[in-house]
This record gives C-alpha cells, structure tokens and sequence, in this order.
C-alpha cells in the first residue's frame, strides 16, 4: 500500500495526515499492548475497530485508484 501511488491517481479526499495519524494510532495502540503483558477486551476491540475501519477506508481508496 503506498500513498505516493494513491496521490498520483489525484484522490483528492485522501488525506496523507489523516491517514499517518491513524496508522501511528495504531501502532502506538499496539506497541503498548506488548509491552503492557495485558490486554483488557475493551482496548481490543477499540483496536479491532480502528484498524478494520483504517483497512476499509484504504481499501476504498485502493479501488478508486
């Protein structure tokens, strides 16, 4: 998946920020749940709806594209 490729095919409602925002989002939601050992099922499903929401938006892209 790459933004550059995205950009080049004009989507103008694709916002590179938004987009990085939520990827670090994630990532941070991630990292802290390895290093924390724990994992309460609310936090996972918090994290199961952002990243399926973030797949989905970029898929929509994707397909756009």
């Amino acid at each position: 998946m790459c933004y550059g490729k995205l950009k080049e095919k004009n989507q103008p409602s694709f916002d590179k920020k938004q987009f990085d925002d939520v990827h670090k989002e994630i990532h941070k939601a991630l990292s802290w749940t390895q290093k924390s050992k724990t994992c309460s099922r609310n936090t996972l499903r918090v994290l199961q709806i952002a990243f399926s929401n973030w797949r989905l938006n970029v898929t929509a892209l994707w397909e756009k594209a």
